[in-house]
């Protein structure tokens, strides 16, 4: 029996294990990271899961193999030991279509080519998904370098900015200073000339006050 389309299987497999879908770009500042989820039993022990989804793979296979081990599976209640529990398998199914040992050997051969061909399919599977999830977390690196080096020009422009205003400030304040200083020169030297202004005034009134003393001394 077929089991679907070719990648059916490792895609099947890969899912379980892995999660191949790449988390949008997280905002700026928050720290989160693309989402990347395995769930993969530890380096030399055999993963469950794996096992069971690859021997429904070889269960949904029919051949002499299979139908053998069926027949040994309803007579383990009866017949505990394993190697008569088989002998009594092969006897039944002989009148089931299989007529030899090799029929049977020769189906195990045939599970075997398919295991090694869900072998090779979950490779091709697990290549085509890392190219996608690599090539989507590079693009993701590729914008943030982008993103990194317009806030690093930006943050150039901002100090040379900065640099002229502090300037600006300096010279601003220095020029406020001396503004300062000639505007109490000019109150000074208004209030010089606005005294002496007053001097004049009273000398004159009084040389005036004088002359007018004497000249009506001399004229009357």
């Amino acid at each position: 029996m077929s089991d679907g389309p070719a990648t059916s299987l490792g895609s099947k497999i890969l899912g379980m294990f892995v999660d191949i879908e790449v988390s949008p770009q997280a905002p700026a500042g928050t720290g989160a990271a693309p989402k990347t989820a395995v769930a993969v039993s530890g380096s030399g022990s055999l993963n469950q899961q794996m096992l069971a989804t690859l021997r429904e793979k070889i269960a949904s296979r029919s051949t002499a193999y299979v139908t053998l081990i069926d027949a040994a599976q309803r007579l383990a209640s009866v017949i505990p030991d394993e190697t008569t529990r088989l002998k009594a398998a092969f006897a039944m199914v002989s009148g089931e279509g299989i007529r030899s040992v090799a029929s049977i050997t020769q189906a195990i051969d045939v599970h075997i080519a398919d295991l090694e061909g869900e072998r090779i399919r979950f490779m091709q599977a697990s290549a085509a998904q890392t190219n996608v999830k690599s090539a989507a977390l590079r693009k993701q690196a590729e914008d943030l370098a982008a993103q990194s080096a317009g806030s690093s020009a930006q943050i150039e422009r901002l100090q040379t900015e900065i640099a002229r205003l502090q300037a600006d400030s300096v010279k601003n304040t220095a020029q406020r200073r001396e503004l300062t200083m000639q505007a109490d020169q000019a109150d000074t030297e208004i209030t010089a000339l606005s005294a002496a202004f007053d001097r004049s005034v009273d000398f004159l009134k009084a040389d005036l006050a004088a002359k007018k003393a004497a000249l009506s001394s001399i004229l009357a």
